[in-house]
Formats: C-alpha cells, sequence, structure tokens
C-alpha cells in the first residue's frame, strides 16, 4: 500500500504529531509499504525542503510561504507520489495560530479531493470543561464549526481520534469515527542503563533503594496543581520510610518557572532533580528506572498524551490527580493498568509497590490497526 501523511510540522524532537508520523511511516516501510510526508505549515524550514525518509520522502513547506503556493507544491508532491491513501495527523493549532481553520478548507478540499483521505485528530476544540470561560468556549465553538466543515468538504473515508472524549464529541457532532490509540515516540531497545544512577550520585543520592523516584516529562499543564498529590506522596513516603525524588525531564513548555515555585515550596522535604532535555536513550533509562511518572494531563484526555504513552510503553506506572468534568456525552476514561489514581486507596497503592510490566512499544501493534482500520474503510 502506498500511504502519505500530512502534518502541519515535522521537525524531529520538536513536534510530537511530527515524530509520530516519522515513526509510523517508518513501521509502515518496514512492514513493506511505500509512505511519503508532507508538512504545511513547518516553522524550522525556510522556502520548501525535500528529506529523504526511509525509502521514501519528506517535503517540508516553510511559514514563509504563501498558503497557496503551499497547497499547490503539496498537490504536486502526492500526484508524483500517487498514494493510494492520505492521512492527515490534524491539530487546528498547527495550522492556524488560534484553532480555527476555516481558511484553510477550501484548500484542504482541493488537495484531497477524489483521494482517499483519512484523518486522524490528535487534538480538538477547546472549551468543553463545564467550568470553562466563556471566551474559551467562544474560541471552541468556532474552532468546532470549522473542523466540522472541513470534514464536511473533504469526506474523508476514515476519521479517528486518540481518546474515548474525543470520539464522543466527534460523534456528537454528526461525525462518524473511530479510536485510534497513539504509541510513545521513545524506543524500547534505545536505553543508556546506568545515566540516570550516575545522576542521582552526582546529586548526593547514593543509595538507590531509599528513595523514590517520579518523574515528569514534558508539558507541566498550568491547570495542573501540585497538591493534594505532593502532600500525599510525602505521608506515603513516610509510612514506607522512603525518601521522595521528583525528576523533571524534558522542555517542560513554559512551566519551568512553576517547578521552581514547587522546589522552593516543598524543597525542604522533596527532592527536585532537572534532568533537562536528553536524547531517547537517556529517556528510556529514566522510564525503566524511575518508580512512578506523573501526567499532568486529566484522566479524560489521558489517551492523547505522548508523554503517558512513552511511560507505558517502557512499563512505568502514571499518577493521574487531575480530573476535569466535561460538559456533553459522558465518556469512560482510558483504562490502562499502569494508572494509579488519587483516590483514597492511593498511599496504600504505593506502599504495597508499584505495578510494572515488561517494556513493548506499541508502534508495531498500533500500525497494524491503522492498516485494518484503512482496509475496512475502503471496503465499506
Amino acid at each position: 500500500m502506498r500511504i502519505a501523511f500530512v502534518t502541519s510540522g515535522l521537525e524531529p524532537g520538536r513536534d510530537g504529531v511530527g515524530d509520530y508520523a516519522r515513526l509510523l511511516s517508518g513501521e509502515l516501510e518496514r512492514q513493506g509499504h511505500s509512505t511519503a510526508i508532507v508538512s504545511l505549515h513547518d516553522s524550522f524550514v525556510t522556502g520548501g525542503k525535500v528529506e529523504r525518509l526511509g525509502d521514501g520522502a519528506s517535503l517540508r513547506l516553510g511559514q514563509d510561504l504563501d498558503w497557496d503556493v503551499r497547497f499547490q507544491r503539496a498537490g504536486a508532491f502526492l500526484e508524483q507520489f500517487s498514494p493510494d491513501w492520505v492521512s492527515v495527523q490534524f491539530v487546528a493549532y498547527g495550522f492556524d495560530p488560534k484553532g480555527i481553520v476555516f481558511a484553510q478548507v477550501s484548500r484542504f478540499h482541493r488537495l484531497l479531493d477524489k483521494r482517499a483521505t483519512h484523518f486522524n485528530f490528535h487534538e480538538l476544540w477547546i472549551g468543553n470543561q463545564r467550568d470553562a470561560a466563556l471566551k474559551a468556549r467562544v474560541l471552541g465553538w468556532l474552532q468546532r464549526r470549522s473542523i466540522v466543515r472541513l470534514l464536511r468538504q473533504c469526506r474523508p473515508r476514515l476519521v479517528t481520534t486518540t481518546n474515548g472524549l474525543y470520539h464522543a464529541l466527534l460523534q456528537a457532532s454528526g461525525v462518524k469515527c473511530f479510536t485510534l490509540p497513539i504509541f510513545g515516540n521513545i524506543p524500547i531497545e534505545c536505553r543508556d542503563r546506568g545515566w540516570l544512577d550516575a545522576q542521582l550520585r552526582s546529586s548526593g543520592i547514593a543509595d538507590r533503594t531509599c528513595h523514590w523516584l517520579f518523574v515528569f516529562f514534558g508539558t507541566l499543564h498550568p491547570e495542573w496543581l501540585p497538591e493534594p498529590l505532593f502532600f500525599r506522596i510525602l505521608t506515603a513516603s513516610r509510612t514506607a520510610g522512603k525518601s521522595p525524588v521528583i525528576l523533571l525531564l524534558g522542555r517542560p513548555s513554559g512551566g519551568k518557572q512553576r517547578w521552581l515555585e514547587w522546589e522552593k515550596t516543598y524543597g525542604t522535604q522533596v527532592r527536585f532533580l532537572d534532568l533537562g532535555e536528553q536524547p531517547p536513550e537517556r529517556v528510556a533509562d529514566v522510564f525503566q528506572s524511575a518508580d512512578a511518572g506523573i501526567s499532568t494531563m486529566p484522566i479524560e484526555l489521558i489517551g492523547k498524551s505522548g508523554s503517558a504513552a512513552g511511560m507505558f510503553d517502557h512499563g512505568l506506572p502514571v499518577i493521574v490527580s487531575r480530573s476535569d468534568r466535561f460538559r456533553g456525552e459522558a465518556t469512560e476514561a482510558t483504562v490502562e493498568p499502569l494508572i494509579i489514581r488519587l483516590d483514597g486507596d492511593f498511599e496504600a497503592k504505593l506502599a504495597s509497590g508499584f505495578p510494572r510490566r515488561n517494556p513493548a512499544w506499541k508502534l508495531s501493534a498500533i500500525a497494524d490497526s491503522f492498516l485494518a482500520q484503512l482496509e475496512a474503510a475502503r471496503g465499506s
């Protein structure tokens, strides 16, 4: 099968959806399929740039180019590649600063017209929480209208999203869709063994067995609050005779000031260690060595979190302490045995031992599911 992916950006390590498309493309190539990728709104290139991508190629189109020029060049690239499917890996903010894509509807329609098309929504419109501010609700309404218009114009054969909440929101907007889980972007076998232990020793933590290691990876969402989680971790730690260490790994995306505030507030009781941005092999070592991850994503949206997916792939349990009340149709949270909820049994769960499983990268299995959904949509 020949599959072309369309994304907004494609810079390695700087665009989560772009990394997703690169990895999925590579796995499909490994299975014998032909792939190509087009990024339409790439902030890391000027003009147009063609790159090798395994046995295929990618076309990266910079933001300095006129939108019509970008779509024309993308169309010519797709025409030359002649895909059986075009898979649009969609994040509205990737194509517009406000996430309102009315201006791109006709362009996407011309690009995708008469092609078998798949849309995969990594994010949807904002303002779905019951306590969302009026501004967020209005902006979300406009985002939703533009996305629904885009889908009605392009008429994709298949629409998927990453989690149950987004699935329900799309269905409620009249869009038939399916769920396609995500995989983490950190390969399992890529591990720099002992790197984390060396960092701990250099920070004065010599005896690893006396400590519990909790890790944040990536974005520290501003809506997430440290309490009551930090208090309850301290309570459980005292009971178990452990000293908690909280690690920060990767780019916190504007949350570094919050990290410094936490360190100032809790630093006499909790060790904070900023590991910075690290290559995949060191991230893998942290994931396979820590006791638990901490997600700042609400439980309802944990299925869209690439950070959480990476931890799950490496067998690392993830503490999820945030739950937002969403408007509309109720949906169940993602069922994942490695999720540790902040419920009445939280301290007892930590004291009894952190759940783990053997590392297993879900990339291959999700690629298989993706192909099966394409085949089913083509035959329907």
